[in-house]
């Protein structure tokens, strides 16, 4: 065996003992192997439009899919908030008469879709 094998060998054995010396559960938390995480593909506001009077509301629906994905989180916005506010869960209330849209937005940030809400005196 030639003395770089060799040297490659030992360093090779090194990585390996100081691997398994490792405290994974800064890694994985408690468990010794990665949890899976399943990304979010799309989101979906229901209804897609909706019109309503001052001071009335209605409630959006957002759908994660796949419906197994590992964060599940969406937030709620509102392009003029002062035609129409929305809650953290989506409720939309009526301010004064206009248009605006609704955005909801996954966890990562990577996913939207919209509502557009009319509002009637």
């Amino acid at each position: 065996m030639k003395r770089s094998d060799f040297v490659l060998v030992l360093l090779v054995l090194a990585l390996g003992m100081s691997l398994a010396a490792c405290d994974t559960s800064k890694l994985f938390g408690n468990n010794s192997t990665p949890s899976l995480v399943y990304n979010v593909t799309a989101v979906t506001v229901s209804p897609k439009t909706a019109t309503i009077q001052n001071g009335a509301t209605q409630q959006l629906t957002a759908t994660v899919a796949p419906s197994n994905a590992t964060y599940q989180t969406v937030t709620w916005t509102s392009s003029v908030p002062g035609t129409a506010t929305v809650s953290a869960t989506g409720l939309v209330t009526g301010v004064s008469a206009g248009a605006t849209t609704v955005t909801v937005t996954t966890q990562d940030g990577l996913k939207t879709d919209t509502c557009v809400i009319t509002v009637t005196p």
